[in-house]
């Protein structure tokens, strides 16, 4: 019952506490997933963002044909060599982040009472010492509302890591393509997977324009969501249940 009641609850950590305010208020500043890419530290930064990225056990044969005369060229590439492919304009995909809560990173301290790990809120410090704990549900209800009256498409969804793909994949829709930016490749240099990251991904690459690196989107105050919390006091705060919500007090927390 605990892990499906937490499934609803997201955080977001912010560089400045004008964020997280904003935030709160409803304003959404969405990047660019070029933003991530040339992003250069290994929290953050990520070469192949919504890219997939194969690599097979046996050396690879690449072929080149000429048109003209119908020779062929073969090119080998050695085992284990990663090959990333993309779809034109996905560095312009804009992305929200957040991140979830599951077994990994919060435990029962005693009967009713469940804690935050703190090596995750330690990792995660390094997107902001200022945190806003808000319900994905009231969030994603007020997206979509907005996004339908502007008429953009959108797809959210839990993070999923894993190593390189074996084979190549053929993206049939549209829908595949963006698909993929909820998939990031792990290694032993790239820890993504201790972000527990979720996302909203807006299906559009003109939502911005060269000018801007981010999209921004009004969707109203949040009920459901915690003032901003330092990072600090998140160590030592306590989760428990209560019935009655006017109960419970932000303090609490």
């Amino acid at each position: 019952m605990e892990q499906r009641i937490f499934s609803d609850i997201l955080i977001k950590f912010f560089e400045k506490e004008q964020w997280a305010d904003d935030f709160l208020a409803g304003k959404l500043y969405i990047n660019q997933a070029g933003k991530f890419i040339t992003d250069e530290n290994k929290f953050r930064g990520d070469n192949y963002e919504g890219s997939q990225v194969f690599s097979c056990d046996k050396p690879l044969l690449v072929q080149f044909t000429r048109t003209d005369n119908g020779e062929t060229i073969q090119l080998p590439l050695q085992a284990r060599t990663p090959i990333k492919q993309s779809f034109e304009g996905a560095n312009k995909v804009p992305i929200f982040c957040a991140s979830g809560l599951n077994k990994n990173n919060f435990s029962k301290v005693e009967t009713n009472k469940y804690e935050l790990d703190s090596n995750y809120i330690t990792y995660m410090e390094q997107f902001g010492k200022y945190a806003v704990m808000f319900s994905r549900k009231e969030f994603l209800d007020k997206t979509h509302q907005v996004l339908n009256n502007l008429c953009i498409a959108c797809i959210s969804g839990d993070v999923h890591y894993k190593e390189y793909d074996n084979k190549l994949k053929h993206f049939e829709t549209i829908k595949d393509q963006y698909e993929q930016f909820f998939c990031k490749y792990i290694s032993e240099d790239r820890h993504y997977d201790k972000q527990y990251e979720w996302r909203l991904i807006l299906c559009d690459t003109n939502l911005i324009d060269g000018k801007n690196d981010h999209y921004e989107l009004g969707i109203g105050r949040l009920k459901y969501a915690t003032p901003v919390i330092n990072t600090e006091i998140l160590k030592k705060g306590i989760f428990s249940f209560h019935e009655e919500l006017t109960e419970c007090k932000s303090k609490e927390i």
